[in-house]
């Protein structure tokens, strides 16, 4: 009877600890850091509207880019799969993986640059404080776990705006 308790606690404190372990950290690790829901911007009806055209066009672009990687990614796997590898062709496809991925980095980069110079001064000041408040605060932010986690230690990899 008393192993049946202990295992029937030790299991218990096992799930505890498991539940409680997920939930601090949060979906993906992003700590709540979404420029988006930032209130304290104040934005103009002429800014949300450009704001809004400028991520629909990201995304539409986005989306082609993304398509075009994972058929790239498709063609290396067919190719690794095979008999005889041609390497010429091998490492065209890298290069050409490679490349997407950069224009994806590059637009990314873009999109960030072109909101923020939809901002004013105070809004960029607003926005400053917010990410430092928020993107990097608690113990469990990217920042804060000493170069360990899933994405490599990354400080603020989940911040859209950093």
């Amino acid at each position: 009877m008393k192993r049946i308790i202990y295992f029937v606690s030790a299991l218990l404190l096992f799930i505890t600890y498991n539940a409680n372990a997920q939930r601090i950290q949060g979906k993906g690790g992003q700590g709540g850091c979404n420029i988006y829901a930032v209130d304290q911007l104040n934005l103009t009806d002429a800014q949300k509207t450009k704001i809004s055209e400028l991520r629909y066009d990201h995304q539409n672009k986005a989306i082609e880019l993304r398509a075009d990687l994972q058929q790239t990614r498709l063609a290396i796997r067919k190719l690794n799969r095979s008999a005889d590898i041609n390497k010429d062709e091998y490492l065209s496809l890298v290069e050409k993986r490679n490349d997407i991925r950069d224009q994806i980095s590059v637009m990314k980069a873009e999109l960030h640059l072109e909101i923020l110079n939809q901002l004013d001064a105070e809004q960029k000041k607003a926005l400053t404080e917010y990410k430092t408040n928020n993107c990097f605060a608690g113990k469990n932010s990217m920042r804060n776990r000493n170069n360990s986690g899933r994405h490599g230690g990354h400080s603020g990899k989940n911040c859209r705006f950093n």
